[in-house]
């Protein structure tokens, strides 16, 4: 079921599409590339991490940030898989979508398209930063929505609602494992490994990071061979289901 409202809003993006085949490839990249979409995000929550100012309570909202993150994932791909399946806008037999000129067709039909769990990662992050400075988070959260999910939008990857929900989600589950108090006990844990250990705290965390900045397509696409028990070859790997899949020049 899709509201006639997030229907027009969608065409309404999509009345573009025809107008520049150079500006659909900037918009094509910007979803594609973890570096412009999750990497600010990542920065910035990392950072409030070796602000010594209220050091506590700010690593308890890095902690909260990436830990809701991921818990947001799984909800999100949960829904996904087990829910009511909802084609892409690009393949939605009730949306008259115009393909972007320039551009070459998605690899993500067949996926159901709600929730975003993109959304759901970038605004759980974004919510993360919030809780550790108000300015900051209101910049990550513009951020989360206008670079890391309009694009979707715009290239019929998702409907509005799909965004919304996984950001709600993402925020949601944010503030939920805030409020048990569980990020501030890891904080003053933490502070006692980094002593103890920094040698493997540190080259940890980096890793960490870096799956959440590439939203785990790696993680993602291990698991995705390891389950599969047809013969497959390392090209021919399915495509992360949420990863931007529109590149390239039509022939």
């Amino acid at each position: 079921m899709t509201a006639g409202w997030e229907v027009a809003s969608l065409l309404l993006l999509n009345s573009l599409a025809d107008e520049s085949a150079y500006l659909n490839r900037v918009i094509a990249a910007v979803a594609a590339s973890h570096s412009l979409k999750a990497l600010p995000l990542v920065l910035l929550l990392t950072g409030f991490w070796f602000v010594m100012a209220e050091r506590q309570n700010r690593r308890a909202a890095v902690i909260a940030g990436f830990g809701g993150g991921i818990l947001a994932v799984l909800v999100t791909r949960l829904i996904q898989n087990f829910g009511p399946h909802r084609p892409r806008p690009f393949e939605h037999p009730a949306v008259d979508f115009n393909h972007p000129t320039g551009l070459s067709e998605p690899t993500l039909a067949g996926w159901s398209s709600f929730p975003s769990d993109t959304a759901s990662l970038l605004f759980a992050l974004a919510t993360g930063v919030f809780l550790a400075h108000r300015r900051f988070g209101l910049l990550a959260l513009v951020w989360a929505g206008v670079v890391g999910s309009l694009p979707r939008v715009y290239l019929g990857f998702h409907f509005p609602s799909d965004i919304l929900v996984g950001a709600a989600i993402g925020a949601g589950a944010v503030v939920l494992v805030y409020v048990t108090g569980l990020p501030r006990r890891l904080a003053i844990a933490s502070d006692r490994v980094m002593t103890r250990y920094p040698s493997i705290f540190y080259p940890a965390a980096l890793a960490f990071v870096f799956q959440v900045t590439t939203m785990f397509d790696d993680a993602r696409r291990l698991g995705t061979h390891l389950l599969n028990p047809a013969p497959t070859t390392v090209s021919s790997a399915p495509t992360p289901p949420d990863a931007a899949a529109i590149s390239g020049e039509r022939e």
